[in-house]
């Protein structure tokens, strides 16, 4: 049975508050803990230090360093593929893949992706496989093909309604709602908002509802519905703090 040594244990501590400070976008913080962290993991390689690149991947992304990050994702890759660790692996693809985005480099994500899917599919790692899936309809759609995009947002809302994460389904069935609406497909887009809409209100999301009646107000009006706008302005105001503008 494996059991931690203290520096392990020391080096997780440390990676957990460096990630919890860079949440908090409280940088200079988290960078106080990775160099702790970094000494501790420059004297022995040990499979806990690629949670400290992790947290400096994050950390990167979070500051907008996409090409520092891209070479953290990297460490990361090299990392946990010496100490054989496929769903380290699966996730440090899928890092790698998510920071080409950012990069504006879809066909590289694309490549990516393949290959995280290709190691998360032999572990049934579907969080990865949803969060990748979803990431793919991005790129494609970057790159401009929407139907491959539109049939990849739909396969993440099926995913995750699968695994039962409501949230999930919001997110892509108002991010198919996108598609369509730019397609010239707005009465479907709307029936997608409108799902987005039942689903935030069942777990009493208030971002998510409000997002979803800013969409379907904006919808109806380009869909010459008036009345239908107005009933969702109407639900939207209440919701909105004093002296903001929602739309």
């Amino acid at each position: 049975t494996f059991s931690p040594s203290g520096t392990d244990l020391q080096i997780r501590a440390l990676s957990l508050a460096a990630a919890a400070y860079v949440h908090l976008h409280r940088f200079s913080e988290a960078r106080k803990y990775l160099l702790q962290a970094d000494q501790l993991c420059s004297t022995a390689k040990l499979p806990v230090c690629a949670h400290v690149i992790n947290a400096h991947w994050t950390l990167a992304i979070e500051q907008g360093n996409y090409d520092e990050a891209y070479g953290f994702a990297l460490k990361d890759l090299r990392l946990v593929r010496t100490f054989r660790d496929p769903f380290e692996e699966a996730t440090a693809l899928m890092n790698l893949a998510n920071t080409c985005l950012y990069q504006q480099h879809y066909d590289e994500a694309i490549d990516w992706l393949n290959n995280s899917n290709r190691v998360a599919g032999t572990l049934d790692a579907q969080d990865i496989l949803l969060t990748n899936t979803g990431s793919q309809g991005w790129a494609y759609y970057s790159l401009g093909d929407r139907e491959r995009a539109f049939i990849l947002f739909q396969d993440a809302e099926r995913r995750a309604a699968a695994l039962g994460d409501n949230q999930g389904r919001i997110l892509w069935l108002t991010t198919t709602g996108y598609v369509l609406q730019d397609s010239g497909q707005w009465a479907r887009a709307k029936e997608s908002y409108q799902q987005a809409l039942q689903l935030a209100a069942q777990i009493n999301s208030s971002e998510d509802i409000i997002n979803s009646l800013e969409s379907l107000t904006h919808i109806s009006i380009e869909l010459g519905q008036p009345d239908d706008a107005d009933r969702y302005l109407s639900q939207l105001d209440p919701l909105i703090p004093p002296g903001a503008n929602p739309l």
